[in-house]
């Protein structure tokens, strides 16, 4: 699945979701920017973080049983790990707030390798929503998603 970043969010819904954001949904032909850049290790320990949660963090949308491969080269499995615990890229969407209230970007919980392996760069806002999160406060993603697709 491919959306442009910053583009409304409307994964398998009848309308879109004004209040969240597409990041980071590439594929093999998607035109993004590829270039070494300077990886803040801080943003993507703090990314990685945020994928594997916690007790009281949970950013997974749409978690399926299965996974995606890479839709940029194709490899699979992907895993990450911290000193918590570890997760497989490609069976979820991850949604982070930005730093709007009542805004979240949602972006392919592949989006950590599409940084740290293809030089994938998200915009500058992502960046500083994920630097700004708040790993110790409760945060139920998919609750919010529940919420916010069933608005009329």
């Amino acid at each position: 699945m491919h959306y442009e970043d910053l583009s409304e969010y409307k994964y398998y819904l009848t309308k879109p979701l004004k209040n969240v954001i597409n990041i980071g949904w590439l594929n093999s032909v998607s035109s993004h920017t590829e270039k070494p850049f300077y990886k803040s290790e801080g943003f993507l320990l703090k990314l990685k973080d945020i994928i594997i949660g916690n007790s009281v963090v949970n950013a997974h949308v749409n978690l399926v049983r299965s996974t995606e491969p890479c839709l940029v080269s194709g490899c699979e499995p992907i895993w990450i790990e911290n000193d918590e615990s570890k997760c497989c890229l490609g069976a979820s969407e991850i949604w982070i707030p930005t730093t709007k209230k009542g805004f979240y970007f949602a972006s392919p919980s592949m989006i950590y390798h599409y940084i740290s392996d293809h030089n994938y760069i998200p915009p500058k806002a992502y960046i500083d929503a994920v630097i700004r999160f708040d790993l110790a406060k409760k945060y139920n993603a998919q609750k919010i998603y529940l919420i916010e697709s069933n608005k009329k």
